[in-house]
């Protein structure tokens, strides 16, 4: 169905391993950047906390709504892009 190679798989999985491990590394060796990622984790809990709260739609039926229109507005904007002029052959530049 997917034709997709192994390298770019395994190239994948290495950059997020070596990712978090360079994280974590700074995150010890680096007193702020380990504030600074408590604070992120708080938000992001706090954030799946309050997509899981009933409102009068539930705000994860509202998360994936916007990322599906945000999509929709990317795509729109690489069809907006303008076209380069053709080039002429190279042959043809000393005629």
């Amino acid at each position: 169905m997917f034709n997709f190679g192994l390298n770019s798989l395994r190239n994948s999985v290495l950059a997020i391993i070596l990712g978090g491990i360079a994280l974590g590394v700074i995150g010890r060796l680096w007193p702020p950047a380990h504030v600074a990622a408590l604070f992120l984790r708080e938000r992001l809990f706090e954030l799946f906390k309050s997509l899981g709260t009933l409102y009068l739609l539930p705000g994860w039926f509202i998360a994936v709504m916007a990322t599906l229109s945000a999509v929709t507005l990317v795509r729109y904007a690489q069809t907006m892009k303008p076209e380069a002029p053709p080039q002429p052959h190279p042959y043809t530049r000393y005629i």
